[in-house]
């Protein structure tokens, strides 16, 4: 063998030696890693079976069954304007675990819940139906617990909670309505306090707080709404001085007064209230001398007077008011008192009311 030839022997020789030695340290190195952890597998979710959001369709059923009447726009299946109206049924009535069924109705515009047995627990349901325009919830017993509730139902126009428990922290959310026309809180437990909140309320047009704590502070709070037109509060502690500072209400055409206070001084205050066409001083202490005064409201349709001092004598003073109908139930006005010429005992039958 030639000595090139032994050279070529021996540098293939070298060649394979040096690759085995690079793919045994390959091997080497691999070897000596760690192995890595194969990754795990990721965990499918098992699909959850919920059940199906009830449609307006399944909850009008399920209202319905419970005595619930529902009155549909123009026959429509799935109404785009309903009213729930609570009444007594011979079926069972309406409790708090009914209540989930209203929020299914979104285009619900007006919703009575009265005299059903609803607890705040139930009326918490109603906080997310921000677009109802009128809420009665009168006669049920809920309290201030359901503050809450009101806190986004801005687009309420007409709130009844009349014969409820609920106080000030309850009109505190009230305040927030701002659309609000009427307010009715006939026997509930708010107080002056109460009312101040409802200065904010600029649209306000009637409120009715018969029955309640409120006293001539109210008032105070009241003559800063001039949308005012109608105030009902009968069986309060209002005051002829009250009445006073309800002097910037130049909308006012409608105010109550039954079973307070008042005297023939309030007449006097009163006749300066020449936009009143509706006046309620029935189980007052007005007599004859006060009555007189009144005749300057020349808008009166309509006056309360019954169980006040007026007797026979003061027949030729109530047949003045030139078109007002006139109640006198429980007075000492007599039959006889109104026979006093053919003309006058024609008119006193016809618009005084004994």
């Amino acid at each position: 063998m030639s000595l090139n030839s032994r050279s070529c022997e021996l540098w293939a020789e070298g060649e394979e030696l040096g690759a085995w030695k690079r793919g045994t340290s390959g091997l080497l190195d691999r070897l000596a890693k760690p192995a890595k952890a194969p990754k795990p597998k990721k965990a499918v979710a098992a699909k959850s079976k919920t059940s199906p959001k009830p449609s307006p369709r399944t909850a009008i059923a399920a209202l319905k069954k419970k005595g619930t009447h529902v009155v549909t726009a123009r026959g429509a299946s799935v109404p785009n304007f309903c009213i729930g109206i609570g009444h007594k049924t011979d079926k069972q009535p309406l409790n708090d675990a009914d209540m989930e069924h209203f929020l299914q109705l979104e285009t619900l515009e007006e919703l009575s819940l009265s005299r059903y047995k609803i607890t705040d627990d139930g009326v918490r349901h109603l906080a997310g139906m921000t677009w109802l325009h009128k809420l009665e919830l009168k006669e049920i017993p809920i309290t201030d617990a359901s503050a809450p509730v009101f806190e986004h139902m801005t687009g309420v126009m007409n709130l009844d909670l009349s014969n409820t428990r609920i106080g000030d922290a309850v009109l505190e959310q009230v305040a927030r309505m701002k659309k609000l026309h009427e307010l009715d809180l006939r026997h509930t437990c708010i107080t002056d306090a109460g009312i101040k909140h409802l200065t904010t309320c600029t649209e306000l047009n009637a409120i009715l707080v018969t029955g309640t704590q409120i006293t001539d502070e109210s008032l105070r709070w009241l003559s800063r709404i001039p949308s005012l037109q109608r105030i009902i509060a009968d069986k309060t502690a209002v005051t002829v001085a009250g009445l006073k500072l309800l002097k910037p209400l130049a909308k006012l055409t409608q105010l109550s007064l039954d079973d307070t206070a008042l005297d023939d001084e309030a007449c006097s205050v009163l006749a300066g209230y020449k936009t009143l066409e509706s006046l309620n001083l029935e189980g007052t202490q007005i007599s004859g001398a006060g009555l007189s005064k009144l005749l300057a409201l020349k808008k009166l349709d309509w006056i309360g007077l019954s169980r006040t001092a007026l007797t026979d004598a003061d027949v030729p003073t109530l047949l003045q008011f030139p078109k007002a109908n006139i109640w006198v139930h429980h007075t000492k006005i007599t039959a006889k008192g109104k026979q006093q010429d053919h003309c006058q005992r024609e008119a006193a039958d016809r618009r005084v009311r004994t």
